[in-house]
């Protein structure tokens, strides 16, 4: 019985996938694009089957998921920044878990988890810098970029993300999404990139060979309103607000799948796959969603780096 749901789950994914590359190589103005998005829906579907199919999950584990030394092989020597709110943080403690084990997270977290603060942390064993910036709403996160205007000295990887304060304290979807072109703008205007998005066919050029700058947005997880902590949050976080917002980022151009500059880290499908069994809260969910979203960005810099794990 096993064996047939498989071959039939096999015949599916052909079915699914084969045309979907032939149409992606094809006539995919960015073919990174067609990767990337390929490779986040191989993982989210991964990551919904796994505890069905166990042949899915030897599979996943060998041929995707990255382990300590391949990732630490890719960021030898990076400077990476982090800048969000909880979720954003919380991709930081995926990251460093990763590199220097629990043990190693464990002794750090104190430092790392102060009440909306900055974290700094240089990784001497691979060279490795991560920064992490608070910065909860999205103007948080222009302020936090206009600090490159005119430097040289630019991270490699930036992850960012917000909403999740927007959504409880302000509360204004119109100006969320005013805010996420602004955002938008700005990064545009520090990339060593052209952008044709103004003259209105929608893409990025590619980044001049000098350097390629490698970004990605950290999505809001799904809310469980009833789950939610306080009065507050369960009036103004509700799940047709949340739509709202996830709506406006759709249409901001911010992001790569819309022609923007950052790849998206889908965590509100991971989260929503994971279910209400993996966060006590409805807002922050078990490590396996955000080591998941960081196996989804490891795996996008491999493919952009044309880089292989060993």
């Amino acid at each position: 019985m096993l064996g047939a749901v498989q071959l039939g789950l096999l015949a599916a994914c052909v079915v699914l996938f084969v045309p979907m590359g032939m149409a992606g190589w094809h006539l995919s103005r960015n073919k990174m694009l067609f990767f990337s998005c390929a490779l986040f829906i191989t993982l989210a579907v991964g990551v919904h089957l796994t505890p069905y199919f166990p042949s899915i999950s030897a599979f996943l584990s060998a041929s995707e998921k990255l382990k300590k030394s391949d990732a630490s092989d890719l960021l030898n020597g990076s400077w990476v920044v982090v800048a969000g709110d909880s979720q954003s943080r919380l991709m930081v403690v995926s990251l460093l878990e990763l590199i220097m084990g629990s043990e190693g997270v464990e002794k750090i977290k104190g430092d790392l988890f102060k009440r909306h603060s900055d974290y700094s942390v240089m990784v001497e064993e691979i060279g490795m810098r991560l920064d992490f910036v608070w910065a909860p709403y999205v103007a948080n996160l222009t302020e936090f970029m206009t600090r490159y205007k005119g430097s040289k000295d630019f991270p490699d990887i930036v992850m960012m993300g917000a909403g999740l304060w927007d959504m409880l304290h302000v509360n204004n979807v119109t100006e969320f999404g005013v805010s996420l072109r602004v955002l938008r703008d700005n990064v545009l205007s520090l990339l060593p990139v052209s952008s044709s998005l103004d003259a209105g066919d929608g893409g990025v050029s590619e980044p001049k060979p000098s350097h390629l700058l490698h970004l990605f947005w950290v999505g809001m997880p799904t809310l469980i309103t009833s789950m939610l902590n306080t009065a507050e949050k369960k009036e103004r976080m509700t799940t047709a607000m949340f739509s709202s917002y996830d709506n406006e980022l759709a249409g901001s151009n911010l992001l790569r799948q819309s022609g923007g500059p950052l790849l998206k880290l889908d965590i509100g499908l991971l989260s929503e796959f994971c279910g209400p069994h993996c966060t006590s809260d409805g807002m922050h969910y078990d490590e396996v969603v955000y080591n998941t979203a960081l196996q989804i960005m490891l795996n996008a810099l491999l493919i952009e780096s044309n880089q292989k794990p060993q």
